[in-house]
């Protein structure tokens, strides 16, 4: 059986600024990674046995354990769903996974969903997030309040004027893909890809963490992909100098 060590300790590197969001580079001292897998080949996210808005159901047929990370968009089945909150699946589980729909206006379709490689804007997070941890307080559950995400979905395809036959937050990679400062940011980082020794990355707007580490081969281009606010750009992602704790 794979175990995972618990961490308690890392070291950050020097943040890279790119239109306002920060990607702060994480190592683990010694440099021995967790024995996770990045594969998503051996990853399956479908709707549950008899469908339900807040929950599906992962499976992990590989041989490592693998980090399903909160935030992410997860296409098709029912409606499209976000991840309340990330979940460590271990080699050979099938886990209860905790959702939100960021698709109001469907419901109906296949049971298999696809791995979008898009998170949530970090209101849509922001409403999930607080939500969860009220509801994980006071009752143990991962649940969110799904009207509110709902509200917020709608509030950021009217602050983008979209609009969307289903409601879906995808929809506002319409208005992403239409701003070229973003994109030649986003390939910028992208191309620097991670940093020898890299194992994680911090994502933080203005102070404000945005995302937790994850795979960080899988989620480069994501993590660099939703948040524009006109700031200046700052940096070169020299990585080589650190801060432990």
């Amino acid at each position: 059986m794979t175990t995972v060590p618990v961490l308690t300790h890392a070291a950050v590197g020097t943040p890279l600024t790119r239109k306002g969001i920060s990607l702060i580079p994480v190592y683990l001292h010694g440099d021995r990674p967790p024995a996770l897998s990045a594969d998503t080949s051996t990853v399956t996210v479908t709707e549950a046995e008899v469908a339900t808005v807040p929950t599906l159901t992962v499976t992990n047929t590989g041989n490592l354990p693998t980090l399903i990370t909160g935030g992410e968009v997860l296409q098709g089945g029912q409606q499209d769903r976000v991840v309340n909150t990330s979940v460590l699946v271990p080699a050979g589980a099938d886990l209860d996974l905790p959702v939100s729909c960021v698709e109001h206006g469907r419901w109906g379709g296949g049971r298999g969903f696809g791995r979008s490689g898009r998170f949530v804007s970090r209101r849509v997070r922001r409403t999930t997030s607080w939500s969860v941890a009220h509801n994980l307080a006071s009752s143990g559950s991962r649940r969110s309040d799904q009207q509110g995400v709902w509200a917020t979905v709608s509030h950021e395809l009217a602050r983008l004027n979209l609009s969307s036959p289903s409601d879906a937050f995808l929809a506002t990679e319409a208005a992403f893909a239409a701003e070229s400062a973003i994109l030649a940011a986003r390939d910028e980082v992208v191309a620097l890809g991670p940093l020898p020794g890299q194992r994680g990355v911090i994502v933080e707007r203005q102070g404000e963490e945005i995302r937790q580490p994850g795979h960080i081969e899988d989620h480069q281009e994501a993590q660099a992909h939703r948040h524009d606010d006109g700031q200046p750009d700052s940096g070169k992602w020299p990585g080589d100098q650190r801060q432990h704790g």
